[in-house]
C-alpha cells in the first residue's frame, strides 16, 4: 500500500516540479534605437526664467536629445547613442552624454525616464523613478512649443 501511495505522489508531483523549474523571467518590452516618436519635439521650462530672461529647453530629435540653458553660460548636454524602452506609460531613455564646454570630451552614461501628458513633459533619473515613480514629482514640467 505504501508503494502505491508513493508512486501516485511521485506521478502527481513530477509535472508540478517540472513546470516550476521552467519559469522564464524575461521582460516584456524590448530596447529600440533612437527616441520614441511620441516624445519628439521642442520643449521649454517656462517657469524657470533666470535673471537674463532665458528659459532652459529640451529638444528631442530622432537619434539624440539636447538639454540646454543658452545664456549666459551656454550649458548644453547633448545625449547621443540613445536606446529606449517603454515601461508602462513611461519611456526609459539610455544614452551617452557629452558636455559642450568640456575639454577632454568624455562621455557619461545617462539613464532617464520621460512621461508625456498632453503637451507637458516630465523627466527624472531612472534611480529616482524606481523609488517613487512620478507620484510625488517635485521637478519641473516642460511644455511643447509648436
Amino acid at each position: 500500500m505504501k508503494k502505491i501511495v508513493a508512486s501516485i505522489l511521485l506521478i502527481i508531483c513530477t509535472p508540478i516540479v517540472a513546470l516550476g523549474l521552467n519559469v522564464n523571467d524575461s521582460q516584456a518590452s524590448t530596447w529600440h534605437k533612437g527616441t520614441p516618436k511620441a516624445l519628439r519635439g521642442f520643449y521649454s521650462y517656462e517657469q524657470l526664467h533666470n535673471a537674463y530672461g532665458t528659459v532652459p529647453i529640451i529638444q528631442l530629435k530622432k537619434s539624440s536629445y539636447l538639454i540646454a540653458e543658452l545664456y549666459p553660460y551656454r550649458n548644453t548636454i547633448n545625449v547621443t547613442s540613445i536606446h529606449y524602452k517603454k515601461v508602462g506609460k513611461y519611456y526609459r531613455l539610455v544614452g551617452k552624454a557629452y558636455l559642450s564646454e568640456q575639454i577632454l570630451h568624455q562621455a557619461y552614461k545617462v539613464d532617464q525616464v520621460f512621461y508625456k501628458s498632453g503637451k507637458n513633459l516630465k523627466n527624472t533619473s531612472y534611480s529616482s523613478f524606481k523609488k517613487q515613480r512620478f507620484s510625488n514629482y517635485k521637478g519641473n514640467i516642460a511644455t511643447l512649443i509648436p
